[in-house]
């Protein structure tokens, strides 16, 4: 008998998404709505979600999206080490969202072109 392929694969990015949102609906039953639950979503999303999407992309990742990622990653260090502030407010929550993510992305950015400028450098003075 000619064996069959199975009809579930593992799979390291399923089982990740999986993690995460029985993490959210878990944590969503646990906590009362309000401030308590902003304040739980900011800590997850930004001092949670963005460094470890970070780090796997510069574990993993290969060229510019590894520039990329090293330089988010960096950008992420003071909200790692830092103190973690109170947010108040959908306002604050998108305020306190946006301005992280705006800055990893400049980061990375930075990173990308710099990198760029790296290997053309080393190509023009390979000619």
């Amino acid at each position: 008998m000619a064996s069959s392929t199975p009809w579930f694969r593992f799979s390291l990015g399923r089982l990740l998404i999986l993690v995460a949102v029985a993490a959210v609906v878990l944590g969503l039953l646990a906590f009362p709505l309000g401030l308590v639950a902003i304040n739980w979503l900011y800590q997850v999303l930004i001092r949670g979600g963005i460094p470890t999407l970070a780090a796997i992309g510069a574990v993993f990742g290969k060229g510019e999206l590894r520039a990329f990622s090293i330089g988010a990653a960096v950008a992420n260090i003071p909200l790692l080490v830092g103190p973690s502030g109170t947010i108040y407010g959908l306002g604050g929550l998108l305020i306190g969202c946006l301005v992280p993510l705006v800055n990893c992305a400049i980061c990375g950015g930075i990173a990308v072109a710099c990198r760029r400028g790296l290997v053309r450098r080393d190509m023009a003075n390979d000619l």
